[in-house]
């Protein structure tokens, strides 16, 4: 039988290929040029099996809309959890953004509730999306309430598995732990808000991702950089490039917040190192000022597709 040719044999010449299966053998200079095409070829694979099949109407002006998007490149673009501040929707005027969750939003639909994903399925079949992008909530997947141990107040970092009542009561963080202490009357229900906002993470993160598998089609999903959501989200099975980019680095209106990107694609995001803003400025809602994202970080991002 003939041996499958490899980056190693296409490399290596005959009696090499034969007598160093371990490397140990070749010259330095051919070793590494042997790591750089498999290193090569595995990157391009990579991006060979999450690159989808783009929009014909976008091919010929993906990346005009720094400029302005003319009528010909208009996207229709699937924005889940965009009922707070809306910002795709405010960021692409250009675009037909449909927003989809539970606030102010095009469509008001619970996006915790598998039995949804059909209705946004049968959207898509009637009127094709060419992008998905979803910010799920954060709060049981961030480090905001990072805890001695690892993980946080919500889930174990190693499992990702939700706090039980018991662990949660040891956990060594000041709003968790000053209740334990004076056996205070509301700790259990205090558990029980730690324990629904953990389900709803887990809900949503399984939503957007079997949504994502059932159209086929790119997406781009937001969370924070350390998020344990990316871990989850590739145990759901979900396969991407997790891209990097700081707030700051696209406006002055904004904290530095360093943010990861799930996509199909790879895209060169700007970081920064600090930030002129802090959060202490803001005046109006806290809450929904830190789940705004910069309208030109928005821009950049649809430009890849």
């Amino acid at each position: 039988m003939k041996p499958a040719t490899t980056a190693y044999t296409q490399i290596l010449k005959p009696k090499q290929t034969a007598r160093c299966a371990d490397l140990q053998d070749v010259p330095k200079q051919r070793r590494l040029k042997i790591k750089q095409a498999t290193t090569s070829a595995a990157l391009n694979a990579t991006r060979a099996n999450l690159n989808r099949q783009q929009p014909a109407r976008w091919k010929n002006g993906a990346r005009n809309l720094r400029n302005g998007a003319t009528k010909g490149n208009e996207m229709r673009i699937l924005a889940l959890f965009d009922d707070g501040n809306g910002s795709v929707k405010k960021a692409l005027p250009e675009h037909d953004v449909v927003s989809v969750g539970i606030g102010n939003a095009d469509i008001v639909m619970d996006l915790a509730d598998m039995k949804n994903i059909k209705k946004l399925v049968d959207m898509h079949k009637t009127e094709p999306f060419d992008l998905l992008m979803a910010s799920p909530p954060c709060e049981s997947w961030s480090f905001a309430t990072a805890t001695r141990g690892g993980g946080n107040a919500y889930r174990d970092k190693e499992t990702l598995q939700l706090r039980t009542f018991e662990n949660w009561k040891t956990l060594n963080y000041p709003s968790i732990s000053k209740l334990v202490k004076r056996n205070a009357p509301e700790v259990n229900e205090a558990y029980s808000r730690y324990l629904r906002g953990g389900v709803n993470g887990d809900l949503t993160a399984l939503f957007v991702c079997e949504l994502v598998k059932v159209l086929e089609i790119p997406f781009v999903i937001e969370n924070p950089q350390a998020s344990m959501l990316f871990e989850r989200m590739k145990r759901n099975g979900l396969n991407f490039i997790k891209n990097k980019a700081c707030y700051s680095a696209y406006s002055d209106d904004f904290p530095l917040k360093r943010t990861g990107f799930a996509s199909s694609v790879l895209m060169n995001l700007k970081n920064a190192n600090k930030a002129a803003f802090r959060m202490k400025q803001v005046k109006s809602n806290r809450k929904i000022h830190r789940s705004a994202i910069p309208a030109d970080l928005i821009r950049e991002i649809v430009s890849h597709f």
